[in-house]
């Protein structure tokens, strides 16, 4: 369990799971980010904190029919390494940037690659199929 209930899910804990799994660099944590994030941890399902069970579907990836942007921080706390080769093998038409001194939360820790990549992506990769 990550955490028993959203109750108890307060700014001090969100702190503390940013700087755990979230970013390699605390200094991309601000009091904005971590109200934002806390009034998206009040909409959604308690499950998904209860118990961040997500069950196996790397083989399904390649059930994928459209182009796949994959952002991943050599230093993600939260997903194990063995990640990025279950995308690279079951994942058809990606792409993928490996960013090393980031955590999980590319979009905020790169955010200016992450966007620029992004708007590529989509005008290049997906405006051609």
């Amino acid at each position: 369990e990550i955490y028993p209930s959203q109750d108890s899910l307060n700014e001090q804990k969100m702190l503390e799971l940013f700087e755990f799994g979230l970013v390699y660099d605390p200094r991309h944590i601000t009091d904005e980010l971590i109200a934002q994030r806390m009034q998206v941890m009040a909409l959604m399902n308690t499950q998904v904190m209860v118990s961040m069970d997500i069950p196996p579907l790397a083989e399904r990836l390649g059930e994928l029919r459209c182009p796949v942007l994959v952002f991943w921080g050599t230093n993600d706390a939260m997903m194990p390494d063995s990640g990025i080769l279950a995308l690279a093998k079951h994942c058809h038409h990606m792409k993928m940037l490996l960013l090393s001194e980031c955590g999980h939360w590319a979009m905020v820790e790169h955010q200016a690659l992450f966007n620029r990549e992004c708007l590529q992506f989509l005008r290049h990769d997906v405006a051609g199929l």
